[in-house]
């Protein structure tokens, strides 16, 4: 289903095989290129840093989880905490597409490459963000604040971290160039329509 959204930038071109001399169908693609014009270095120096970013993040996880804070064993701040492994795991599938992306893009290659690892970072940002809120929500109703409050400042420190890892990621995407599809669907009353 989610593939569906590319369908309109594809078409099926229909030519005669020379060899066979039989019809043959072949997709074209019709829709927006996004050319990055950013180098092999600059690409493997982008990958690295989304790597460490995303190592330090799984750290910051790790070691909340397992030095045993109070807030850890609360599920109100346990499940935001939790739920932002997905966002990492994504993370991780879209710096191995961005870094295996063409310069010149389909819009499906931009969209599994950086546009993935934008929407992951933001992702991490907001169930940290919101563990950090349940956090400071359980240190003010009256949780163990003497022995908590580090795990807050760890989940600052994801948090921003994460916006930090948004921010980079976005500005990379907008340096992409787009050139517009030159292709035009025929007019009704031409080539391949009959009256």
């Amino acid at each position: 289903m989610k593939e569906k959204r590319y369908m309109d930038d594809w078409v099926n071109v229909v030519s005669i095989d020379e060899k066979t001399g039989r019809e043959k169908r072949t997709p074209e693609y019709r829709g927006d290129w996004y050319i990055d014009k950013s180098t092999g270095a600059d690409k493997t120096r982008s990958a690295l840093l989304g790597l460490a970013a995303l190592m330090l993040l799984f750290g910051l996880f790790i070691l909340y989880h397992m030095t045993g804070f109070p807030g850890s064993t609360v599920m109100y701040v346990f499940l935001p905490s939790a739920l932002s492994l997905f966002p990492m795991l994504y993370w991780l599938i879209g710096l191995y597409c961005r870094y295996r992306a063409p310069e010149k893009m389909t819009r499906r290659q931009k969209e599994s490459g950086i546009s993935r690892l934008k929407r992951c970072a933001v992702g991490c940002a907001v169930l940290n963000g919101l563990a950090l809120l349940m956090d400071a929500v359980y240190l003010i109703t009256g949780g163990s604040a003497g022995r908590e409050w580090p795990g807050t400042l760890i989940f600052a420190a994801a948090c921003l971290l994460a916006c930090l890892a948004a921010r980079h990621y976005k500005s990379e995407e907008g340096r992409l160039l787009t050139e517009p599809s030159k292709w035009q669907p025929p007019v009704s009353g031409q080539e391949g329509e009959t009256p």
